[in-house]
C-alpha cells in the first residue's frame, strides 16, 4: 500500500475487482501481490 500510495479502502477495492475479473479468491490475489513485492 505504501509503495502504491493507496488507502486501505482503495487497496481492498482493487483486490476485490481483480478477484472478480480473474475469477479467483481475494486470498490468491493478495498472496500474488505479496510475493511480487518480496522479489
Amino acid at each position: 500500500m505504501e509503495k502504491e500510495n493507496l488507502s486501505e479502502k482503495t487497496a481492498f477495492e482493487r483486490i476485490r475487482t481483480l478477484s472478480m475479473n480473474k475469477r479467483c479468491s481475494m486470498k490468491d490475489i493478495a498472496e500474488a501481490i505479496v510475493i511480487s513485492y518480496e522479489e
